[in-house]
């Protein structure tokens, strides 16, 4: 497996996954389109056999220390294999090589997966979010400080 920073022509296997992964606020191709061309963030994949396994996207604001995931799935048949881990920690790679000091992230409270792979790699739930999904679910606010 290999992390890359996305292209353009990944945007569908994003999609892919992202429909797979998600019922409700899901990224759609434009959304995607439009921060490729807006540059303020970070997209990275995970590419297995030729595939793309999954994806991480971090944006930034300027003047801002402080990051935020804003998406990060692996597709189903490859979960619990250290795909997330691996695109989370280049999620926050790129967030230090911007100077970013703390990362912060959403994540449903339904999502027992991703918490506790979140909770194993240090972030804090800092907050309870609620109703924050389109189906009026909640979410919790995760934060990392950064080295």
């Amino acid at each position: 497996m290999s992390i890359r920073p996305a292209r353009v022509a990944d945007v569908g296997a994003i999609l892919e996954i992202e429909d797979a992964s998600f019922t409700t606020d899901r990224l759609t191709r434009r959304k995607l389109l439009h921060l490729f061309a807006r540059g303020n963030c970070s997209l990275v994949v995970a590419q297995m056999r030729g595939r793309v396994a999954g994806y991480g996207l971090v944006l930034f604001r300027r003047g801002s220390s402080s990051a935020r995931i804003y998406g990060l799935a692996v597709a189903p048949r490859l979960r619990g294999g250290g795909v997330g881990r691996r695109l989370l920690a280049a999620c926050e790679r790129a967030a230090v090589s911007r100077r970013c000091t703390r990362v912060t992230l959403e994540v449903s409270t339904r999502n027992a997966g991703a918490v506790s792979l979140y909770r194993a790699l240090g972030y804090t739930r800092v907050a309870r979010l609620g109703p924050y999904y389109e189906d009026g679910s909640a979410a919790d606010r995760y934060a990392r400080r950064l080295r």
